[in-house]
């Protein structure tokens, strides 16, 4: 069976997912007055800590339309950050993605390999 073609809304030919994260301030007041000007809405990945300074606002996008997750706390960064040194995204090996954390979940590469295995 042939899958149908994808037809975009409107005659578009592309769309553009618009991803933020860690709950920043900027987000809300510089961001959020753009989307609201365009009629755009946005994905926000928030850290807890950040979004707990400023709840009723992440509240009030959240009811505007906008998608609002959760974003980890400890996952790789570059290393250009000095934040994340400890953990860059240049020191992991193949082995290390499929070994997963100290704390026993799987790494992005184990669950890949666990599930193919079923």
């Amino acid at each position: 069976m042939v899958e149908p073609a994808l037809i975009w809304p409107d005659g578009r030919r592309a769309a553009v997912s618009l991803t933020f994260d860690d709950a920043r301030g900027s987000q809300i007041d510089v961001g959020m007055p753009i989307f609201d000007r365009w009629g755009t809405k946005a994905s926000f990945y928030v850290s807890i800590h950040n979004m707990q300074k400023r709840v009723d606002d992440w509240k009030r996008i959240l009811a505007d339309g906008h998608e609002i997750a959760n974003h980890t706390a400890s996952h790789p960064c570059s290393g250009n950050f000095r934040f994340s040194r400890h953990n860059a995204l240049e020191d992991y090996t193949i082995e290390r993605m499929e070994r997963g954390s100290a704390s026993g979940v799987p790494g992005p590469l184990g669950r890949m390999k666990r599930a193919a295995s079923m």
